[in-house]
């Protein structure tokens, strides 16, 4: 019994110096069940029906490899990281670390996509102007050649320009 007793009151202060992941800090899915993550002295573990499984480190994301205990704590509490986990198929857990950035502004991103969209357009029809003016009095036929040739194409382009254009925009701008 002493000896039971002795092995519970050293084990005690290394389990208390062990973080246990909030509930809140955790993105778990439903086939998953109820878990928790710990980070102990060795790595990260899984808790799961009060089994412990030491998750590989090669399993774990980089970002939470660097992060000691007390940079964990406040990668966590400050509402702006979380930490996502999955399961193989062989039963080994996978830790990727997540941050809850914030969306963008509506403003901002309409702006951004006409911006986007108008400088593609600009410089794909106006090569073409250039292109076409350079061949002198075939410049009529050489412009709408050019534009049957490379109109969709630039269409495409300055679609893709728009999104990239409101995507910066309405990070920039920020909410609203």
């Amino acid at each position: 019994m002493k000896q039971l007793l002795l092995a519970l009151f050293c084990a005690l202060p290394l389990t208390a110096m062990d973080i246990v992941v909030k509930k809140e800090g955790l993105l778990v899915p439903n086939k998953l069940g109820s878990l928790k993550v710990m980070r102990t002295d060795d790595g990260y573990e899984v808790l799961k029906n009060n089994a412990r499984h030491k998750v590989n480190n090669y399993d774990v994301d980089p970002l939470l490899k660097q992060l000691d205990k007390k940079k964990l704590a406040s990668f966590l509490t400050a509402k702006s990281g979380y930490i996502e986990v999955s399961q193989f198929n062989n039963g080994d857990y996978k830790l990727q670390a997540k941050m809850r950035l914030n969306g963008g502004g509506p403003g901002g991103a309409t702006v951004g996509a006409y911006a986007g969209k108008f400088l593609v357009s600009f410089l794909g029809h106006g090569a073409i102007l250039v292109a076409g003016a350079l061949t002198g009095p075939a410049a009529p036929a050489t412009i709408l050649a050019l534009e049957a040739t490379f109109g969709p194409t630039i269409e495409a382009l300055s679609v893709a320009g728009a999104i990239t254009g409101g995507i910066a925009g309405g990070v920039a701008t920020g909410p609203v």
